[in-house]
């Protein structure tokens, strides 16, 4: 460890009123632990992914000349549709942006617990 995660760690053990070495302990083991709740997000991700394709294709199959199938029913469905799609979009990039955090927790957590020390200095 270089002198300012050293330093960092005893200024956040001493906040706590522990030891470092316990300080410590208790950041490696919580790497897997959040990698794990990561894996679980990125489920979820994908059951809404899943849900938003079988809309798609829903609304791909649906016949228009039905009598409900109205232009405002075709607006509002063109909305959520665009909203819905962005939205995965953006949260699909974010949560891309974290995989190497989840690979650390998992695979290197001393790495890990060292990118949360500095990211909450």
């Amino acid at each position: 460890m270089n002198e300012l995660t050293a330093r960092l760690l005893e200024q956040l053990a001493a906040k706590l009123g522990v030891g470092i070495e316990v300080l410590w302990t208790a950041l490696l083991r919580q790497a897997p632990i959040a990698a794990a709740s990561d894996l679980l997000q990125y489920a979820v991700l994908g059951v809404a992914w899943y849900g938003f394709w079988r809309w798609f294709r829903i609304l791909k199959e649906r016949p228009q000349d039905n009598d409900d199938w109205g232009a405002n029913n075709f607006l509002a469905q063109v909305v959520l549709f665009s909203f819905a799609a962005i939205t995965l979009v953006v949260l699909t990039g974010v949560m891309l942006s974290f995989v190497h955090h989840t690979l650390a927790g998992f695979f290197n957590p001393e790495y890990w617990a060292l990118q949360q020390l500095l990211a909450h200095k």
